[in-house]
């Protein structure tokens, strides 16, 4: 652990690996962050944490605040010559809400819209949301659903309508698609690999 944060330390911010811990785990959407990425691993497919940088060292919150470096996406992975962006969601609502003013509350923010869109024209690199939708309600047993949605297909949702959120139906009707997975408890592992070949096969370019 003492190498992995000396090495750490040396990275630039945003590109230093985080230290998921106890308190990382009890956060919904850092354990889907953590759960996808060892499934890609065990996979044996290269996958990169990027951070968001927050001036730490500044005791203005304020402007901490205003001045955080954004990283371009959550995680970077590199498949068989394609460079995928994904930026990862994770709500136990039965939509995901996402903005369209910079004063609106959504979950996808406008810097990640622009972020996948301004990557995605880039040959040969795929940029999308993983979106977890999470159903802890109703009486009903815990389960999860994972969608991929490509940057192009939400962009085309956005601009067809004026809502403020989609619904997994939505997604699926848009160009998103489902995510293989297999649930042990309350754990998944996702079929990172399976999926990533797909999106490859369907692009023509294997």
């Amino acid at each position: 652990m003492l190498l992995r944060q000396t090495l750490c330390a040396q990275l630039p911010l945003f590109l230093q690996f985080p230290i998921f811990g106890e308190n990382d785990m009890k956060n919904a959407g850092k354990k889907f962050e953590q759960l996808w990425k060892q499934s890609a691993e065990k996979q044996d497919l290269f996958i990169l944490r990027l951070n968001d940088s927050d001036m730490s060292f500044n005791p203005n919150k304020e402007l901490r605040s205003r001045f955080t470096l954004k990283s371009p996406a959550d995680f970077i992975m590199f498949y068989n010559g394609h460079l995928f962006m994904l930026e990862m969601k994770s709500t136990h609502s039965k939509s995901i809400s996402f903005q369209r003013e910079p004063d609106d509350g959504g979950m996808i923010k406008l810097h990640q819209i622009s972020s996948l869109s301004n990557t995605g024209l880039h040959e040969d690199v795929e940029s999308r949301f993983v979106i977890n939708f999470r159903h802890e309600d109703d009486g009903e047993p815990y389960s999860e659903d994972t969608y991929f949605w490509p940057i192009e297909a939400f962009n085309d949702y956005f601009v067809s309508n004026d809502r403020k959120s989609a619904k997994p139906i939505d997604i699926v009707q848009h160009g998103g698609i489902i995510v293989k997975q297999e649930q042990k408890r309350k754990l998944y592992d996702y079929d990172v690999k399976k999926m990533l070949e797909d999106i490859i096969k369907e692009k023509g370019c294997d």
